[in-house]
């Protein structure tokens, strides 16, 4: 074979990889609007992105998400739910929640040292230790709940959220709320101890495996998961 004939080999191959990537990832990333409207959740494809599930569940798999009344769900169900940013606080000895889209709570409070405002949660997903960005009357402060960056006047009790779904077992129901937790888990993470109805997105009805893995890969590449760029070193391998 000549040397432009080993090119024009190589350039084929390497169109060939690249439309199929191109068409996993678009399976990946885009059906979600068409899918949402047939079954019914409005998040009707998730990747699995953790072992939590595992081994029922692998790292990359595709999850088809059919929505589901909250009074439908039973114990043992696989549900699909998010965990709205949520601040807990104390201003001279009164207790506040601020929580993102909720019907019980809100994103902005008026206390003693002014409106409290809660603008964004960046969570940890590492070492737990999560902040917050808060404005006070228009000021913005960045606080943990290790304390750090306090509001003067203001105590910081408990952070949370997620920036992507969870996909967890149903293992307790009570009539307004229930509790989940990962197969592969030696416990319940404290979110999932009250997952309330305008939390869930719907339960699993099947899974495409594997093929979330570009999505995670792309992810990686472009750095979205908050690492440097080009590096593929956060997509975990299940035992």
């Amino acid at each position: 074979m000549s040397t432009l004939q080993k090119i024009k080999a190589g350039e084929s191959q390497s169109f060939e990889w690249f439309y199929f990537l191109a068409v996993a990832l678009l399976l990946a990333f885009g059906t979600i609007q068409m899918t949402g409207n047939v079954i019914d959740s409005e998040r009707p494809v998730v990747s699995v992105i953790s072992c939590s599930m595992h081994p029922e569940y692998d790292v990359g798999d595709i999850l088809i998400v059919s929505g589901q009344d909250f009074e439908d769900i039973e114990v043992e169900d696989v549900v699909i739910y998010r965990v709205p940013d949520r601040v807990d606080f104390t201003v001279d000895g009164q207790s506040y929640t601020l929580e993102e889209n909720s019907p019980d709570y809100n994103t902005s409070i008026e206390t003693v040292i002014g409106v409290v405002r809660l603008l964004e949660v960046d969570p940890d997903l590492q070492t737990g230790n999560d902040q917050a960005l808060l404005s006070v009357d228009g000021q913005r402060y960045t606080v943990s709940d290790q304390g750090e960056d306090e509001v003067p006047g203001l105590e910081i009790g408990k952070i949370s959220g997620q920036p992507v779904p969870i996909v967890h077992r149903v293992v307790e129901k009570q009539e307004t709320y229930l509790e989940t937790k990962g197969d592969a888990n030696n416990g319940q993470l404290d979110f999932e101890k009250d997952v309330r109805p305008f939390q869930i997105y719907g339960t699993a009805s099947f899974k495409i495996p594997r093929i979330g893995l570009l999505k995670l890969i792309a992810m990686d590449l472009i750095g979205f998961n908050g690492d440097k760029p080009l590096v593929i070193d956060n997509t975990q391998l299940c035992n």
